[in-house]
């Protein structure tokens, strides 16, 4: 991947960080749920731009 799609994840990445901590007392929790699905899709795509494979588990019921 070109360094410039980096840079522009990164900036994607913080601006939505940054929107989240502004709006996210306001937002339904249909708009939150989203909103986290957004980020861990990004988080991936910049994970494997870095070379690293991001690996879903589930939670145990005890946690």
């Amino acid at each position: 991947m070109k360094a410039v799609t980096l840079v522009v994840m990164r900036r994607k990445l913080l601006d939505a960080y940054d929107h989240a901590g502004a709006a996210y007392s306001a937002m339904t929790d249909k708009e939150k749920e989203r909103h986290v699905f957004e980020m861990l899709d990004a988080m991936s795509i910049a994970a494997r731009a870095a070379g690293y494979r991001l690996t879903k588990r589930r939670e145990s019921a005890d946690a």
